[in-house]
């Protein structure tokens, strides 16, 4: 997949679609939330080339989301939907995907902007702010609130994603 046509292509119209639920005058793609979200996808799916994580796992989509994490974000927003900021996120989700209820996650299949959606809200529901637009510092922000695989070392993780943002986006510092 083409990295540059999903980031125009989706991921800056589906975060620039949705308002930021801590000042809803901004969008979802402000600061460095697009870059981040776009690097989840260089390193997850390995730019959107698997949908299915490898080689049996659960997670799904471009941004490979796992069910649990998914419904968990459902329910975050659910018991939220009620309060300033929050609520004007819920219904202008609900009303780009059409839906009042949680979608299937297998939807996360072939639903890419449902996709980018769920992996900026994983990251909002963070109480920090969003890192500095280099490799080290997303690598961490990663780690700390997407990564799940707290089996293998935080270094040799960082060291992955890392790895994975060079080869898509080049060697620089930035990639973009």
């Amino acid at each position: 997949m083409d990295l540059e046509q999903l980031r125009e292509y989706v991921v800056e119209p589906v975060l620039y679609g949705l308002p930021n639920p801590w000042d809803v005058s901004a969008s979802c793609g402000k600061g460095t939330a697009v870059d981040l979200v776009c690097y989840t996808i260089a390193h997850e799916s390995g730019g959107g080339r698997y949908i299915r994580q490898l080689p049996d796992g659960p997670a799904m989509g471009i941004c490979q989301m796992e069910p649990d994490t998914y419904f968990d974000n459902w329910n975050y927003l659910d018991m939220r939907k009620d309060e300033a900021g929050w609520n004007e996120f819920y219904n202008s989700l609900c009303q780009k995907f059409k839906t009042d209820s949680f979608p299937n996650p297998e939807e996360l299949y072939w639903n890419n902007a449902l996709a980018v959606a769920m992996c900026r809200l994983q990251y909002l529901r963070q109480p920090e702010t969003l890192p500095d637009d280099n490799y080290e510092d997303m690598a961490e922000y990663w780690f700390d609130h997407y990564n799940r695989n707290h089996d293998v070392g935080k270094e040799q993780m960082m060291e992955n994603f890392i790895g994975s943002l060079k080869f898509h986006y080049g060697g620089n510092e930035n990639g973009t």
